[in-house]
């Protein structure tokens, strides 16, 4: 699920689960890959868990998503109710 997308800039973050856990990820997109890839296939990178709250706050996203985020990295809600609330 994306929660930030800087067109600009070319780089964006996901909420996504990764291991089995609920978690950011970053990627700078240009050309076919972008980067981080692995083997020609864009990858995202999984920011460390203690990096989530200086991140987000640090993003002009709307207060009450930015809460959902928080609430789904917590493991409070799901993927799907976060879209949701998109």
């Amino acid at each position: 699920m994306v929660v930030y997308k800087s067109k600009k800039e070319r780089w964006a973050i996901v909420a996504m689960t990764y291991d089995g856990k609920q978690t950011l990820g970053i990627r700078w997109f240009w050309d076919n890959s972008g980067f981080p890839n692995s083997h020609g296939y864009g990858t995202w990178m999984v920011l460390a868990k203690e990096l989530t709250n200086a991140l987000l706050s640090g993003l002009t996203i709307k207060h009450e998503f930015k809460d959902a985020v928080n609430d789904f990295l917590a493991g409070k809600i799901n993927g799907k109710k976060l879209q949701k609330l998109v």
